[in-house]
């Protein structure tokens, strides 16, 4: 019987795998929750690792390679509509 390597992340190895187009928005659809990625994935199909039960860890890969952990969106947050005078300017003070 050969000893387990300790740095494994056994947790990994169970995670639920299926891949998913992200859409234009930057988002893809997961159990019915909109989930986000980041915006250069926009058009691609990613592969989603995923623990079903307790939603812990969201996982985003693309092409063999981890791109990083995935987010819930914020509906609420991305509704509103920003104009120019939301945001501050380099050099400027209010």
């Amino acid at each position: 019987m050969r000893a387990a390597d300790p740095q494994t992340d056994w947790e990994a190895l169970f995670l639920t795998r299926v891949e998913r187009r992200v859409r234009l928005d930057a988002t893809f659809s997961l159990e019915g929750q909109l989930w986000e990625a980041p915006v250069h994935l926009r058009g691609q199909v990613i592969q989603v690792r995923f623990d079903p039960f307790g939603w812990r860890r969201v996982e985003i890969w693309w092409d063999g390679q981890y791109v990083g952990p995935a987010h819930r969106c914020d509906k609420q947050l991305n509704a509103k509509t920003y104009t120019d005078r939301d945001y501050e300017r380099p050099g400027k003070s209010t």
